[in-house]
């Protein structure tokens, strides 16, 4: 019986249909491979190549309750998916992309474990993206349970080359992709510190957006390396924005992970961030907290020699001449009441850090020097020092803290003490060598912790007036006061009386002109008073200094801001977030300088570094940014970068480039030298 010739080419279309889309689900994905306990196939986000030189593949493993496969690094125990192409055609490479693994304990081995299921994403560079892409795959895989069975897939596909659109198994393949871990700079992560005590490693991470206290509680990091490394959970301390990491590191040497480096993959709740870790050696655990005292207790001595100390020396230098023939008791009186005025005010500054910090604001080594209220007040202060220095009365204390230093209305005494405030007050827009390293640590540390590093700068910056203090009789062979102590005092007066101006020159940048004008104004009749005023002294210094501290909020709610200075040198660019990620996005070399007005260190490193032909020529070099942040004003998103770096002064430059994507912290105090090799490596040249 026929069959009428309609119906035939309905069937045949069918049939033909059938097969396309068969053909088609082929081409998606193939079919299992394995058993009840563990299988494996391999899928396509796409129905075809697409004429592109990439597509995205991928193997979805299936395991049992009870069963788990392995990492590409398992731990103590286990072994890795293996991948063999052998036979596939048009295909220049296949990387698979692994999502961080879950720990898991096995007869007391611990490893690094897939339970349940894996989607692993691959990346297939194709030679000809305009040809098929036959696909032949190898699998062999380790499942586990109480006991361990190894796994072999043969695996074939091809992928037809036409129009890629979207594979049955794509949304699954995207699921995947969005597991995989970030690396740090996108991640909002930055390593301040990687260091090796011995056999552990101590890292101290910096996270834009703090982490949770259930991401915190939660956090594992799975490190990789040289040898048959391997590190149990570590331990976690810090803050939610600032952590410290620690962890023993088993099955290598020191000398492999300080040659090769390592790679770490941090979980914390939905964060997953892989980044390198290049560490350093450091000394044993127990012996970190007496070198960071260290540290402060040099850095405050070096403090000393520091430019924006310099003048206030004037005042030091006076009451050691002017000891001349006084007793050792008097003697070492004044030098005491120096090194209290010193100690008070480190403490009070340590204070006020931690009542900012634990208020939740900026806390950072000279940031009051933002303030324009501060500025003021020390203008007016140190005018009340030069109108002594010029002829005016001696600065005594007041009445109570005279009680509690046991000064006994000596105003000799009284000077010191404010001479030690004023020092203190005026070495903080200065990072010395050593004493941004000890404000680092301790600023990202608790309460007793910045208490301690302070006292430990108080006591290196007063060192030598305590020396002194011990052995009065050497101030005391000085040469006697006499008529030439007059001019002396008149050249450290105008000294002071130099400072102020730098000073008011830092606020011009704050306040509108005219209020810079009134406070400067304020500060000469303040030093008038000083020297002419018998009657009503204490009444017109003090309305004298608050209304001098008054006048720039006057100023800002009365007055327009001032206008904002353009730096007419080209080769400085304005720093932003943008431009920073934008410039390492592209593989430049990046010179980040982080600056400000009221910053002398940093102007010091200008003068005898950056502004030097040798310097310039490199930051101007092809493939070079340099990138200055002003910091004068209060800069959220400066501070927000420097408290990553575990920074909270400055001066502050980094380097980055493809040699150096973390970037290449450079000195306080910068050299030619440094500032050459740090560009050098940031692009990858090798010396």
């Amino acid at each position: 019986m026929g069959y009428p010739l309609s119906i035939v080419k309905r069937f045949c279309w069918a049939v033909l249909l059938s097969l396309l889309v068969a053909g088609g689900a082929r081409a998606a994905s193939t079919d299992w491979q394995g058993d009840g306990n563990a299988a494996v196939r391999l899928l396509t986000a796409t129905e075809a190549v697409g004429g592109v030189d990439r597509v995205t593949l991928a193997l979805e493993f299936r395991f049992a309750p009870g069963w788990h496969g392995y990492w590409r690094t398992p731990g103590e125990a286990g072994l890795p998916p293996t991948l063999d192409w052998t036979g596939t055609q048009n295909l220049i490479s296949a990387d698979p992309r692994f999502p961080p693994p879950i720990r898991t304990t096995l007869l007391g081995i611990e490893t690094f474990a897939y339970k349940a299921g894996l989607v692993l994403p691959i990346d297939a560079k194709l030679l000809d993206g305009s040809q098929p892409l036959p696909l032949k795959l190898g699998v062999d895989y380790l499942a586990c349970a109480e006991i361990c069975v190894p796994y072999r897939a043969d695996l074939a596909l091809t992928l037809a080359p036409g129009a890629a659109s979207p594979a049955p198994e794509a949304a699954l393949i995207a699921a995947a992709l969005a597991k995989l871990p970030l690396t740090s700079a996108p991640a909002g992560l930055t390593v301040t510190a990687a260091v090796l005590h011995g056999d552990a490693l101590r890292l101290t991470l910096a996270f834009t957006e703090p982490l949770s206290a259930a991401e915190q509680a939660g956090l594992d990091l799975f490190l990789e390396g040289p040898g048959s490394l391997t590190a149990p959970r570590p331990q976690v301390s810090g803050s939610g924005d600032r952590l410290v990491l620690e962890t023993p590191l088993r099955g290598v040497s020191a000398d492999a992970v300080l040659k090769d480096g390592l790679t770490a993959t941090l979980v914390a709740g939905e964060r997953r961030i892989e980044f390198p870790v290049t560490p350093v050696v450091g000394p044993a655990v127990g012996s970190t907290w007496a070198l960071m005292l260290g540290a402060a207790l040099l850095g405050g001595l070096i403090l000393n020699l520091m430019p924006c100390v310099l003048p206030v020396l004037s005042l030091k230098i006076l009451g050691l001449v002017g000891s001349g023939g006084r007793s050792r008791g008097q003697v070492r009186g004044d030098l005491l009441a120096m090194a209290a005025g010193i100690t008070v005010s480190f403490l009070l500054l340590a204070g006020a850090a931690i009542g900012v910090k634990l208020a939740g604001g900026a806390v950072g080594w000279g940031i009051q020097f933002q303030q324009p209220w501060f500025l003021a007040g020390m203008v007016g202060v140190l005018a009340l020092f030069a109108g002594s220095l010029l002829g005016g009365r001696e600065i005594g204390l007041p009445v109570a803290v005279s009680s509690w230093a046991g000064a006994l209305g000596q105003g000799s005494r009284g000077e010191s003490f404010f001479s030690g405030v004023v020092a203190t007050l005026l070495a903080t827009p200065c990072s010395a060598p050593f004493v941004g390293t000890a404000v680092g640590f301790a600023l990202g540390q608790g309460p007793v912790e910045i208490l301690a590093i302070f006292l430990a700068l108080a006591l290196g910056f007063a060192a030598p007036f305590l020396l002194l203090a011990l052995f009065p009789g050497w101030a005391a062979r000085l040469p006697r006061p006499g008529a030439w102590m007059a001019w002396v005092k008149r050249g450290f007066g105008l000294a002071l009386l130099g400072t102020a101006l730098w000073l008011l020159t830092v606020l011009a940048a704050l306040v509108a002109p005219l209020g810079v004008g009134l406070v400067g104004a304020m500060a000469l009749a303040l030093v008038l008073a000083m020297v002419r005023l018998r009657r009503g002294l204490a009444v017109a210094v003090l309305a004298g200094l608050a209304g001098i501290a008054a006048l720039p909020s006057l100023a800002a709610h009365l007055l327009p801001p001032p206008v904002a200075r353009v730096s007419a040198d080209r080769l400085w660019k304005a720093y932003s977030a943008e431009n920073l990620a934008a410039a390492r996005a592209q593989g430049q070399v990046i010179f980040l300088d982080i600056t400000a007005d009221w910053c002398l260190t940093c102007k010091a490193n200008k003068l005898a570094v950056l502004d030097r032909d040798a310097a310039r020529d490199g930051l101007s070099a092809s493939g070079v940014l340099a990138l200055r942040a002003d910091w004068t004003r209060p800069n959220p998103e400066i501070a927000e970068f420097l408290k990553r770096y575990g920074r909270y002064g400055i001066p502050f430059n980094i380097v980055y480039g493809p040699g150096a994507p973390e970037g290449i912290v450079l000195p306080e105090l910068l050299t030619q030298d440094a500032v050459q090799a740090a560009l050098k490596q940031a692009a990858g040249i090798k010396s």
